[in-house]
Formats: C-alpha cells, structure tokens, sequence
C-alpha cells in the first residue's frame, strides 16, 4: 500500500506514540520524564521541534494526552467513533492547514500554525494522517498486535491488508512458539 508523505510518517509518529504506554494505561510507561519525551522525539525523527531543551512538564503531559486520543482511534469500534476521535484531536490542536517553505525546503503542507506547541503540531498532523487512511480505506487498516505477549498498534500499509503483528520479531515468535 502506497500512503503518501501526508499521511506515513504521520500515521508512524501516532502509532509509535501510542507504543510508548500500555492501551490499558497501567503497564508501563516509556514517556517517564521530559528527558524520555526528547528522545522519543529525536528517534522518531517527525516532529523538529526548535528547542528540544525547552520541553516542560506541560509538553509532557499534552503527548501523553495526545497519546491517549491516538489510541482511541486505534481502538475504535467503528469508523464513526474513529471518526469522532479524529475529528477531536484536530479541534483540540486547533489544526490550521497552510503551506510553507520553510529552511528553503519544497513547498509542503504544515497542519497546525507556526506558534502551536509542538503536541499540537503532531496531534494536527497526526490526526491528518489517520484521517486520510481512515477515509481511503477504512478502520481495517487500524491494528492491535496478534501476538500473545504484545499490545502494540499499528497501521497496516501491506498491499492486501493482512498485516497481524505489529513488527516481524512479534510475527516470528508468534510462528516458533506455534511450531514449538
């Protein structure tokens, strides 16, 4: 499945946020401090934030907020109520589409005003993301993990939409403990 640059590292970023806590947001936490929030931040490579340094305690608790919206759309029942998640997390980051070439790059799409914070930078164009999957192809693109030992999402963007696990380490151990 082809998604276009609106939409991947979008869709990627949201789900990759989603991974850093439990669904059932009691098991684990990999978004501990400001510092654990920079990281995840530097690693994903989506969201430049000018000064990482300059994250607080407030930037911390929006992502864990927008993480949480995230994950209502993973798991959402149908596409009305992924629809209303969506269409929340826009309002919220007060999303206001506009282009721009900023650091003499190609004219792009930026989906939340220069000023935003950054949560609200990627909750805008993560919402976007999902919401172009959403309407192209529907929730069945939307996946929790298959695997026994794992609650990890996704976004499903194999050609035929078979996609089960969330990586192939997840995939393999589920096949060798079958075959075991």
């Amino acid at each position: 499945m082809n998604f276009s640059h609106y939409s991947e590292a979008p869709i990627r970023f949201a789900a990759d946020l989603v991974n850093t806590g439990p669904l059932d947001r009691e098991s684990f936490e990999d978004l501990e401090t400001v510092a654990d929030l920079r990281a995840f931040l530097a690693d994903s490579g989506f969201l430049d934030v000018d000064d990482p340094e300059a994250l607080t305690e407030d930037d911390l608790e929006a992502f864990r907020r927008l993480r949480a919206q995230l994950a209502d759309v993973f798991l959402a029942s149908d596409e009305r109520t992924a629809a209303r998640s969506v269409n929340q997390i826009l309002d919220e980051c007060r999303s206001v589409p506009h282009l721009t070439d900023h650091d003499d790059a190609p004219l792009h799409l930026h989906y939340a005003a220069p000023e935003a914070a950054p949560a609200q930078k990627a909750g805008a164009a993560s919402a976007m993301g999902l919401a172009l999957v959403l309407v192209e192809d529907g929730l069945n693109r939307f996946g929790v993990c298959a695997s026994d030992d794992c609650i990890d999402v996704f976004v499903d963007t194999s050609k035929n939409s078979c996609r089960r696990f969330c990586s192939d380490k997840c995939s393999n151990r589920t096949a060798v403990a079958a075959h075991r």
